[in-house]
């Protein structure tokens, strides 16, 4: 990788599938993949998140986080996420399996209000 690759810093339990690899190469010229496993750690709050990114340099981010932490990270100065959409295919071995179908931004996060 060249020095002006981009760094995306990845907030997941999982690792990348090989789909969102591909899909980041056709987003972004020269990427490179910050892993901070989210195993055994836990995201206090979208602050800790961005303390992250710029603690390792990086450009974007890919977050799988709670929905209150991802209401607050959107609206950061300079903080445009991406997140992954993906569709659940069933179960395999009772376990849930998913596919990636895209990676999307949220520039604005709604206000959702209960009506009943």
């Amino acid at each position: 990788m060249q020095n002006n690759a981009t760094r995306i810093l990845w907030v997941s339990r999982h690792m990348p599938s090989d789909r969102q690899k591909n899909e980041l190469a056709d987003i972004f010229d020269d990427y490179e993949i910050v892993i901070y496993d989210t195993s055994n750690k836990t995201i206090r709050n979208a602050k800790h998140l961005v303390q992250l990114m710029k603690e390792r340099d990086c450009d974007e981010i890919v977050p799988v986080i709670p929905r209150a932490i991802r209401a607050k990270l959107v609206n950061q100065e300079d903080v445009k996420p991406l997140f992954a959409e993906t569709i659940k295919l069933g179960r395999s071995n009772s376990r849930p399996k998913y596919r990636h179908q895209r990676f999307y931004r949220i520039v604005q996060e709604m206000k959702r209000i209960r009506l009943t």
